[in-house]
Formats: structure tokens, C-alpha cells, sequence
């Protein structure tokens, strides 16, 4: 293992854990600064900085080009790579002018949404953002999902690399899309040590996770075969994700012995299996709902057990109910399997779920079904359906919130629309399916927000606030006159005055962007 890998993973594990033991030889560039053999976490930060200095000091120099085009110093112990060039020109100095002052004001969910909405316009130009801005915007990534992509396109690869310095304050960078050079789960993550895995901390975990399916999936299936019984529950929650992303037939043998484990490790397997369609997991349910959901003249009859069997435990259904909810025990239990199983479950009772919440059902569970239909329509991707029934009462306050964690752009398009369209009572966290929206919004999603925020407010437009706070982020700046309308057509609305001052500083943001003086690289 060279120098470099030896101190990132004992960084890692921490030398309380497991003491750091640097190569002997000598090294023509650092020889006699480099401590050699055991060494504290003292000799540890030493050793770092004289490396990280060191590949400061050798950026430009010929010959020490790492083969995937990053500066390095080359020493008798190994390469440390630096971050990668960026050749693109910095922003203009009075673009990164404001997006500093952005950056530096109150943390507050406007100015969130206005750094979020720089780095949109920032994008249109082709350049990067100055290097001193990265840990801020980096900051801004680990609050608000919807500024990740625009703050690692407009990184750039020293981006990454930053990040791949500070696994415990910036892990999302490592499970972003598109995973490139730098990022721990690629470029820093020696696989072949598995004391990483072992006695790293939960970061480490998801680094060494990440390279490890990437590299050696049959490894990575072993490992966690070996492993997920005895992580806590902190752990699983870090981790399930690193498996959802690349999850493949090949893992069900994997997890369905996993659902042996602990009540944690059993929950988060049943989880990913549900993921995987025609899983053994997703027939039990569709077999447990055919059998306990029946047509009685046109009376859903549902006959539910009177105990929770082991098999339904090992499933991964709970026994308690939240008790937020008053729920029965039972209840809960039907309204679970509802959720996990596959919406064909339900082909030979009806060909559109929605019909079945018309009917009589006895006993009474109209509401564990409804909530279970729709989380069964969105985990299946079904989200106008999802959608149609997040608008029926019964699905509950907490519905929307849940729905808006489970989408991805083109499906927040869909539920917002439907949900704007039926001006349903219930969107205090309509703001939350907007903000999963690709911005610039599409044509349909920025009219249905333009027609939500036009007065008369009824019942149904409860939420304008909430939705106008969205549009400061998503609505595409050629709708500036049009809210200049609205605002002008009742000048005691507030929201509308307020969205087009907004809008009218993006139109200056932009202007800024696209100025013809960049800052000069020499600063930036």
C-alpha cells in the first residue's frame, strides 16, 4: 500500500483503532520529513501535511502527472494525488460577488433557495465557480438535495477531491450520480484493506461499501452477507442506500437470509428486497393479500390473522403500530402488506386501485388501504396514481412528505401537477414535490403554479405561500410577466410582488453570469 493510502486509512479507522505504519524507505522528496514505521495520530497530521504539501509544491512540475491526469508527487513510498485541472474560466468577479454574499448571509430557506437558483443560471455559462466558494457550496449541498448536481458540475473535479477529504462532513458527494475521479468510493479507497470495513466509522463504511460493489460485486455480496446481522442501526441506514443504488438479482439470496437477523438488519433487507421485482419477498405479499382480500358481492371482506405469525415477522412487518396513529395491531398489520405488495395483487378485484377505495369494506379499513395503495404506487413508480391517491383524506397528513422522499424529477412533475390541478386541501409540504422537480420547471408545472397562485384563494389554495416559496427556485425566468401580472392584478397578494423581485434578481444574476470579464484564475 503506498504512503498516501496508508494515512487515509488510518485516518479513517483512527490510530486509536489501529496505529499507522508508514514504509521505511527512503524517499528522495521527502526523506527525513516523512515519519518512518509506527506512528501516532500526532506523527499521523505530520505526515499528511508534508504530503499534501508536497503535492502543492509539485503541481506543473514535469514528470509528476498521475496516469488519470492529476498532479501528484512521486515518492519512493507511492503517488498522492492532487486534484485534477480545471481548465474552464472562473464566473465573473460580480457574479461571485454576489454568490459569496448569498453564501455568507442567514441560512435561511430564501437565501437557500437563491444560491440554489445562482447555480442553475451559473450552469448556462460553462464555467466554474471560484475555488475559495467550494466548502460553502459544498455546506449548501449537505442542506438542500436540489443544489448536489449544479455545486459538482460547477466544481469540477476539485470538488470531488475536496470532498474525498472530509468523508464525515461531506458523505453525499460520495454517493452522488455519476461517482467520479477523487471521490473516496473510486479513487482513495483501498479495497484491499479490510481494517477500513471493520473498524472504520460509519463514513468509512460507505466508502469502502461503495468501491467495493463497484469493483467486486461478488465480494461486496460476501461481505455484507458476512457483516449486515451485526451493524447497527445508525450503519444500515448509511449503507442501505450503497446497496439500493446497485441493486441486482444476484443479492436476493443475500438478504432473504438476512431477514434472519436482528429486527434492524431484518427491516432494512426487507426494504431492499422490495426493491427488486418478482423477489420471493414481493410474492409472499401478493399471495398474503389474494388470500385476506376478497370480493363478497361487491364487499371487499378482509380476513386477517389473529397473531403475527413468524413468517410475517421475518417479513419484516411490524407488530406495534406508530402511535401517533391509533392504529389496532391488526389494522397495521393488513395496512403494511397493502404497501409491500405488487400492485397486480389486486387484478383480480379491480384493473384501477382507486375504485377500490368506493367500495364497502368490511372490517373497516378504508384508511389502512388507501395509505397502503398509494406507498404501493409510489415504491412501483406508479405516481400518478400515487398521486390521485395522496388526494383522498384518508391517506393522511403525512402522506405528501412521505411521497416527496421517494421521487425523482420527472415523477414530482407528475404528482405537483395533479396536485396543484385539484387544489386538494391537504399541501402543506407541496413545496417539498416541487423542490423535487428539475429546474427550470416544465411548461406544465410552471402553469399549473402561475394558475395555483392567480387569485381568488379558496380552501383549495391554502398553501400559496408554500408554492410561491418553490417558485423562487423552479419557476424558468420567461414567466417574469407573468407575475408581474398577477402581482398587478391584486396588489394585497403579497406572494406574487414578492416572487417577481425575486425573479427580477435573477434576471440581474444572469446578466452578471454572463458578463464578458471573468475572474481571473490567478485569484479564484
Amino acid at each position: 500500500m503506498s504512503a498516501w493510502n496508508q494515512i487515509l486509512s488510518a485516518a479513517l479507522v483512527g490510530t486509536d483503532r489501529r496505529p499507522c505504519v508508514l514504509p521505511g524507505e527512503a524517499d528522495p522528496v521527502l526523506g527525513g520529513v516523512l515519519p518512518a514505521g509506527p506512528t501516532d495520530a500526532a506523527g499521523l497530521l505530520h505526515a499528511a501535511g508534508s504530503v499534501a504539501l508536497a503535492v502543492r509544491a509539485s503541481a506543473g512540475v514535469p514528470g509528476t502527472t498521475h496516469p488519470d491526469g492529476a498532479d501528484v508527487v512521486t515518492t519512493a513510498s507511492g503517488d498522492a494525488p492532487s486534484a485534477e485541472r480545471d481548465e474552464r474560466a472562473a464566473v465573473p468577479h460580480a457574479a461571485s460577488r454576489r454568490l459569496a454574499s448569498v453564501l455568507s448571509g442567514p441560512q435561511s430557506d430564501d437565501n437557500q433557495r437563491l444560491a440554489v437558483a445562482w447555480l442553475r443560471l451559473a450552469e448556462e455559462t460553462g464555467r466554474r465557480v471560484p475555488h475559495d466558494q467550494l466548502p460553502a457550496l459544498l455546506d449548501l449541498g449537505v442542506r438542500r438535495r436540489d443544489a448536489r448536481e449544479p455545486v459538482l458540475a460547477l466544481g469540477g473535479p476539485r470538488a470531488r477531491w475536496l470532498a474525498a477529504h472530509d468523508l464525515d462532513r461531506w458523505t453525499w458527494v460520495a454517493r452522488a450520480s455519476g461517482d467520479g475521479p477523487g471521490t473516496p468510493s473510486s479513487d482513495l479507497v483501498d479495497v484491499s484493506d479490510r481494517s477500513v470495513w471493520d473498524d472504520g466509522d460509519v463514513h468509512a463504511k460507505v466508502a469502502y461499501l461503495t468501491a467495493l460493489r463497484a469493483q467486486d460485486p461478488a465480494a461486496g455480496r460476501d461481505l455484507l452477507l458476512e457483516s449486515w446481522g451485526g451493524l447497527r442501526a445508525t450503519d444500515l441506514a448509511m449503507l442501505a442506500p450503497v446497496v439500493r443504488d446497485t441493486l441486482e438479482p444476484a443479492d436476493e439470496e443475500w438478504l432473504e437470509r438476512a431477514l434472519d437477523a436482528g429486527v434492524r438488519a431484518r427491516a432494512a433487507a426487507a426494504g431492499l428486497l422490495l426493491g427488486l421485482p418478482g423477489s420471493g419477498l414481493v410474492r409472499r405479499m401478493r399471495d398474503r393479500v389474494r388470500s385476506w382480500v376478497s370480493d363478497v358481492d361487491g364487499v371487499l371482506q378482509v380476513t386477517l390473522p389473529q397473531d403475527l405469525d413468524a413468517a410475517l415477522r421475518r417479513d419484516g412487518i411490524e407488530l406495534k403500530p406508530p402511535v401517533s396513529t391509533k392504529q389496532g395491531r391488526r389494522a397495521w398489520w393488513f395496512e403494511q402488506v397493502v404497501a409491500a405488495a405488487p400492485l397486480d395483487a389486486w387484478t383480480g378485484l379491480t384493473h384501477d386501485p382507486v375504485e377500490l377505495l368506493d367500495r364497502e369494506i368490511v372490517p373497516d379499513l378504508g384508511a389502512e388501504l388507501c395509505r397502503g395503495l398509494a406507498r404501493a404506487a409510489a415504491r412501483n413508480g406508479d405516481f400518478v396514481l400515487a398521486a390521485r391517491l395522496g388526494t383522498d383524506p384518508r391517506a393522511g397528513n403525512g402522506f405528501l412528505l412521505e411521497l416527496a422522499r421517494t421521487l425523482d424529477a420527472e415523477a414530482a412533475a407528475i404528482v405537483a401537477v395533479t396536485l396543484l390541478r385539484s387544489e386538494h386541501d391537504d399541501m402543506a409540504r407541496i413545496d417539498l414535490v416541487l423542490d423535487a422537480v428539475a429546474a427550470p420547471w416544465p411548461h406544465d408545472v410552471s402553469d399549473a403554479v402561475l394558475d395555483y397562485l392567480t387569485p381568488p384563494y379558496g380552501k383549495g389554495k391554502r398553501w400559496v405561500n408554500n408554492v410561491a416559496a418553490a417558485a423562487r427556485t423552479g419557476l424558468p425566468l420567461s414567466r417574469l410577466d407573468r407575475v408581474r401580472e398577477i402581482a398587478a392584478a391584486d396588489s394585497s397578494h403579497r406572494y406574487a410582488g414578492e416572487l417577481a423581485e425575486h425573479l427580477e434578481t435573477l434576471a440581474a444574476m444572469r446578466a452578471e453570469l454572463h458578463a464578458t470579464t471573468a475572474t481571473p484564475a490567478s485569484t479564484s
